[in-house]
């Protein structure tokens, strides 16, 4: 008796499981039996790791020279969710047009020597292919490359003068241009009203396996900016020929005084930090909108052309007795590693026939489904709704140090109740 009991709770579980099935089970008539059991179906796991594409060598390959330099950027090892790098630019030494027959004393000003004015001014290339680096972003959809801008992009100045001074009254100007062509830009000062510059040496910068650690938002500038390289650089983001910067250097000949000691050259530099992180802007107020299954595409994520892994479309003329049975359906999805950081986004699971949309939180979640949305999958064959990543236009997203994508979506269906046949 006991063995019997067993066989039909077995086979009523059957019963259920042939509704996700392409095979036919014969069941026994009038017995009723409870069935307790979930049974899990996954729409896929979606892996792909991305760091390759976005590695500082891949990505600046042609940028490096002797006065260009660019580093992987991790500032006091505080923020693994954004990847950013460092741009130094170490312009070559500034002669000052001080007068040979000028001899200096300590204490005396450059207008003591009848010198009214003093200024320097020199053009320099900064040789850096936007577009290659937009075009990277290619590997996260095309709508990701067309519509996002950066965030910010921070410009710290370092204007220092190592002797020779003991007091320095300076103004300056620093601007860019495109080499292929359009307006000059200011990005420190403007044509009318230059900005003061205060003597400050550039920070050393401590590495560890390469990756510059220094926070240098935490040290001293000569001068910063965080507004004008960012507009400008997204009004160039599809540029190949790099940049022409301009810097003009004025001197307040009173206040300049000499401290008896050799003059040294004036030594200029500029570090740019890029932050992955940006702003969607789309043309037309459009979501942002990322394809999961076409990230796992080639790679090593599993996607099922039929959701329920069925051979053919179930027939679900006998749903309803199973109704009382089925104690929930559930549509979730969990993340180890998101390649993104949104402050507004959603995954949306959506299929047109059965007209099924179900949207859940970005960072893992999990909705009910309805018996009739669930009957109305199981019609449909083959089930494989559209995986996206939905994120609002004007919202921000980051890409993490860890450039990486491990998820998995499923429907999960628990029964516990009793099945009449």
């Amino acid at each position: 008796m006991k063995k019997t009991n067993i066989l039909l709770a077995f086979t009523a579980v059957l019963g259920l499981f042939s509704l996700f099935s392409s095979c036919d089970f014969e069941l026994p008539s009038s017995v009723s039996v409870k069935t307790d059991a979930t049974y899990n179906f996954s729409i896929g796991d979606i892996e792909h790791d991305f760091n390759d594409s976005f590695d500082k060598d891949t990505l600046f390959a042609d940028l490096e020279t002797d006065y260009n330099k660019i580093y992987d950027y991790f500032p006091g090892k505080k923020e693994e969710k954004l990847q950013q790098f460092l741009l130094t630019l170490d312009i070559p030494a500034i002669h000052l047009p001080i007068p040979d027959t000028v001899v200096p004393e300590a204490g005396k000003s450059l207008a003591d020597y009848l010198i009214p004015s003093m200024s320097v001014e020199n053009t320099v290339d900064i040789d850096m292919n936007m577009k290659a680096i937009f075009e990277a972003f290619k590997v996260l959809g095309d709508d990701f490359a067309q519509k996002v801008d950066f965030y910010k992009i921070p410009m710290y100045v370092y204007c220092n003068i190592a002797s020779g001074f003991s007091s320095v009254g300076m103004t300056g100007r620093i601007k860019i241009k495109n080499k292929g062509g359009g307006a000059e830009k200011y990005l420190i000062g403007t044509a009318d009203a230059p900005r003061p510059f205060v003597i400050t040496a550039a920070p050393s910068l401590k590495k560890e396996d390469k990756t510059v650690i220094t926070d240098i938002s935490e040290q001293a500038s000569t001068v910063s900016d965080e507004t004008n390289m960012t507009s400008f650089m997204n009004e160039n983001k599809n540029t190949e020929s790099g940049f022409t910067l301009t810097y003009e250097l004025s001197f307040d000949t009173e206040k300049t005084k000499f401290d008896g000691k050799a003059i040294n050259d004036i030594s200029l530099s500029i570090y740019l930090v890029l932050p992955f992180k940006f702003l969607v802007n789309s043309s037309d107020g459009s979501d942002l909108v990322i394809d999961l299954k076409s990230l796992a595409d080639g790679n090593s994520g599993t996607l099922e052309d039929d959701i329920f892994k069925r051979e053919k479309a179930t027939d679900t003329k006998d749903f309803d007795k199973y109704l009382d049975a089925i104690e929930s359906i559930v549509l979730g999805y969990k993340t180890k590693n998101n390649p993104f950081v949104s402050d507004s986004c959603s995954l949306t699971i959506e299929s047109d026939w059965p007209d099924i949309k179900k949207e859940l939180e970005f960072n893992g979640d999990e909705v009910k489904l309805t018996c009739e949305e669930l009957k109305r999958m199981l019609n449909k064959y083959p089930y494989n709704p559209s995986l996206n990543l939905n994120m609002s236009d004007g919202s921000s997203v980051a890409i993490p140090r860890d450039i990486s994508i491990k998820m998995n979506v499923n429907i999960a269906l628990e029964t516990n109740g009793k099945i009449e046949f």
